[in-house]
């Protein structure tokens, strides 16, 4: 039988439960980890709720420890670029998957647990009723990118610095 996670809108009251988020060393590890914790006064994930009214979700295991998080927002993006009209779209600002539940449970991927965030991400995002979502991930970040692919996410033609645009149409 898969495990299931569990989801729960993220708000103030839950910071302490995220204070000892870890997803890695690298660079983009860190900032993702620092996006979920960082005080309402802060650039982080309570900001975006209240400013760009985006959504967080914390995403726990059956035994009560968290597994990760995802977030969406709606934006308005040229597409397709660089010359196409602007169009809202949804957007994933930031997920992250701690170290520890990377690649779990062992078994299918479609029951893994970044998987599980995606499709809840996605499944949301298509209830708003947009057309495409978009994403960007560090180009060094293999597993998210692999991820990212397996849910049929296309590179943009155009790159920005490290970071590759991606999109995929949710209908």
């Amino acid at each position: 039988m898969p495990i299931v996670l569990q989801e729960e809108d993220f708000c103030e009251a839950l910071l302490p439960e995220v204070i000892g988020f870890y997803c890695g060393d690298n660079p983009w590890e860190l900032a993702i980890a620092q996006w979920i914790k960082a005080p309402r006064s802060r650039t982080g994930a309570l900001k975006s709720m209240r400013k760009r009214g985006t959504q967080v979700w914390l995403f726990w295991h059956p035994d009560g420890r968290l597994v990760g998080y995802g977030s969406l927002g709606t934006t308005d993006w040229t597409w397709p670029p660089p010359e196409g009209p602007v169009r809202r779209v949804s957007i994933i600002p930031c997920l992250g998957i701690q170290t520890v539940f990377r690649r779990q449970p062992d078994g299918p991927k479609n029951e893994r647990f970044s998987h599980q965030i995606m499709e809840f991400l996605l499944s949301t995002a298509l209830s708003l009723g947009v057309e495409d979502i978009v994403l960007q991930v560090e180009q060094e970040n293999v597993g998210a990118l692999t991820l990212y692919r397996h849910f049929h996410f296309e590179a943009f033609p155009i790159q920005d610095g490290t970071r590759i645009k991606m999109h995929r149409p949710l209908r």
